[in-house]
């Protein structure tokens, strides 16, 4: 098939629209047209989409409010909006007053701070607003979840001096990372879009002003960027977030838009210290965007199959006779009351693997097999709907598990590419079950074997993690590992995806080496990361151009260089600090490499010294040099090494 036909027949199978009919999710009504009615499945998603946000909010300081939903004409005349935004509201009269069904909340979060008189101390002020949204699009313009008359936003204005703005900025740009990258495993590019030529509001030095604090934060975080001349918003410029889906689709969801031109137009003011009035600047800024459009991305991106934490079909309880119903449906109350969604079927007259198989295709996470040894032991049987048969296990261990996939970092992985294998074991592209894609190393267990690589390499991410941001710039961050004494047959660990190594980046130039400049630069953070794992009491003990990478593309670390792979790695100090004693003495060998180091090309060389000094060591090793040598005797098969 056409490589471009072959896309389209993709698309089609992910479409959201499809996917919400099949998945009974939400459908469009002529009654209520650019408005979607939700199903019990797909609220659950929506719900759980905007309470992930909510808490969110409680950890980066924002206060959530509630607001109107109608207005009067004269407070959209004043914002400016009725000037540049009227043929796009819902405008009515009431007892000849004419109002107007809030297209944002901007005004209203506004109208919100005037209110009292605001110290210099109350600042920032982070308001946060999931209010029902009204647009008067087009008909023609309407499509599915992307583009609706009504809707909700994760809609956020911070109020914040302009010695705080870069920081408020800065913020904003770490929670969009935190959301796309981290959670959903998007990649994304940044815009910076400027002063529209004609529609805009206030004087081009005030617009100069923002243009240049968005891109100084642009620039700040690392991430490449990109120039849209002209696309601002009518009172002010803004960073535009284009994310891309699974099929290499862009997406316009998040946004941080600064405005000078609202509190000027409200006359807005904080009072400092010695009680003078001062200008508040003000940030719009969205991250999901519009939660309908973003589940319209999720459903298609996933294709349907939503991480657990967010899927409203994560269990299925399938019966193998009629004599388990009763202990299934005791199953089902056990981790329906644990707060999972979970679903028993008890008269569906097919076999037991139709009944599996339909399970996958509705896109249950999990699928709970249940017969009279289940019944006996306690126990489900378990399996997932990409067919992985988990076996046996008790119902409180499985609620448990449930538990951490839903409210902690420990996720289901599966696998979406190789990135490389050796003799080690094997390393893999991942997307976690609660969203997001990573970097899984394999190492297999072997009989009578203690120790293994990734034992240390778990301990020394272990360690970072509990370090510093500051502390730990240049070491992956560790997100789910393998127990030291499972049964399993192979140990693992989860951390973030990297780029490419220095090695191999040098290698695919026609001259195998670095400019300078790039020479320099990866010297001094190569330096930064070995001091950084030195601080966390390790030494590395393998440092070579193979165990160097810069960041993922296209992420804000893409030019960060990290140090990795510390499976010969040693502990060097104690929790104290101090240097902890060595496993064994200095080989007096040692002395001949010092001795070689210190020659110059025109140093004659002492051999009989060099000679003396082997003949020392093997009689400290009681080494008898007369003995015939290992391949002149029979049946010799030691691998014993001489240190």
């Amino acid at each position: 098939m056409d490589p471009e036909e072959a896309a389209k027949e993709e698309a089609a199978k992910r479409d959201h629209r499809k996917i919400g009919k099949d998945q009974e999710l939400f459908v469009f009504i002529p009654m209520s047209p650019g408005s979607a009615f939700w199903y019990p499945k797909g609220t659950f998603i929506y719900n759980t989409l905007v309470n992930f946000i909510r808490q969110e909010y409680r950890k980066r300081g924002f206060l959530e409010v509630m607001t109107p939903n109608i207005y009067n004409v004269k407070l959209w005349e004043q914002s400016g909006h009725w000037h540049h935004y009227a043929d796009n509201m819902f405008k009515f009269e009431i007892e000849k007053e004419q109002y107007g069904l809030k297209p944002m909340n901007c005004p209203g979060h506004v109208l919100m701070f005037d209110h009292k008189p605001r110290s210099y101390n109350e600042l920032p002020i982070r308001y946060a607003d999931f209010g029902v949204l009204h647009r008067n699009e087009m008909s023609g313009a309407l499509g599915g979840l992307t583009r609706l008359r009504r809707f909700q936003q994760d809609d956020a204005h911070i109020f914040c001096r302009s010695d705080q703005l870069a920081d408020e900025i800065t913020a904003c740009l770490d929670f969009l990372n935190f959301v796309y990258v981290d959670v959903f495993g998007f990649s994304f590019k940044l815009f910076l879009s400027t002063r529209p030529e004609d529609s805009y509001l206030g004087d081009i030095s005030s617009w100069e002003l923002a243009e240049k604090e968005l891109s100084g934060a642009l620039e700040s975080s690392g991430h490449d960027w990109e120039l849209n001349a002209g696309d601002g918003a009518f009172y002010g410029p803004k960073i535009d977030i284009q994310i891309r889906d699974a099929l290499g689709r862009y997406w316009q969801c998040a946004t941080i838009q600064l405005d000078f031109q609202q509190p000027q137009r409200f006359d807005l003011h904080y009072f400092d210290e010695n009680k003078e009035r001062h200008r508040p600047v003000m940030i719009h800024r969205a991250i999901l965007g519009s939660v309908e459009r973003m589940i319209a991305i999720l459903a298609e991106n996933f294709a349907g199959k939503w991480p657990f934490w967010l899927s409203p079909r994560q269990a299925k309880i399938i019966c193998v006779h009629p004599n388990i119903v009763d202990y299934a449906t005791q199953v089902k109350e056990k981790i329906f009351n644990s707060g999972f969604e979970i679903e028993f079927d008890e008269d569906c007259p097919d076999t037991l693997n139709k009944r599996i198989r339909n399970a996958q295709l509705e896109q249950f996470n999990f699928i709970l097999v249940v017969g009279k040894r289940e019944k006996e032991n306690g126990t489900v049987n378990v399996r997932t709907r990409d067919n992985q048969v988990r076996g046996e296990m008790k119902v409180e261990d499985l609620i448990k598990k449930f538990a951490k996939f839903r409210d902690t970092a420990t996720q289901e992985f599966l696998v979406v590419a190789d990135i490389a294998s050796g003799g080690y074991g094997a390393v893999y592209k991942v997307r976690g079950s609660k969203g997001g894609v990573f970097a899984l190393k394999l190492e297999k267990r072997a009989p009578k074997r203690d120790h293994y690589k990734l034992q240390m390499e778990v301990r020394v991410l272990q360690e970072a993690a509990k370090a510093k941001p500051e502390e730990r710039q240049h070491l992956p961050t560790l997100i789910d590992h393998s127990e030291p004494h499972s049964s399993s047959s192979s140990m693992f660990i989860v951390m973030t995806l990297l780029g490419k190594s220095l090695g191999d980046i040098k290698r695919a130039y026609r001259k195998r080496i670095f400019s300078p400049n790039t020479a320099y630069y990866c010297a001094i953070q190569a330096i930064d990361a070995i001091k950084e794992m030195h601080d966390l009491g390790f030494l590395h003990r393998d440092i070579k151009p193979a165990n160097f990478v810069i960041g993922a593309p296209g992420t804000k670390d893409a030019n960060t260089v990290y140090v990795v792979d510390y499976g010969i790695a040693r502990k060097i100090l104690d929790a104290k600090g101090s240097m902890l004693t060595p496993r064994r003495k200095e080989s007096e060998f040692c002395e001949v490499i010092t001795y070689l180091n210190g020659l110059h090309y025109v140093d004659k060389i002492d051999y009989h010294w060099i000679r003396e000094m082997v003949r020392r060591v093997a009689k400290r090793r009681n080494c008898n040099l007369r003995e015939p040598y290992d391949w002149q005797k029979k049946n010799t098969h030691s691998r014993t090494v001489s240190r």
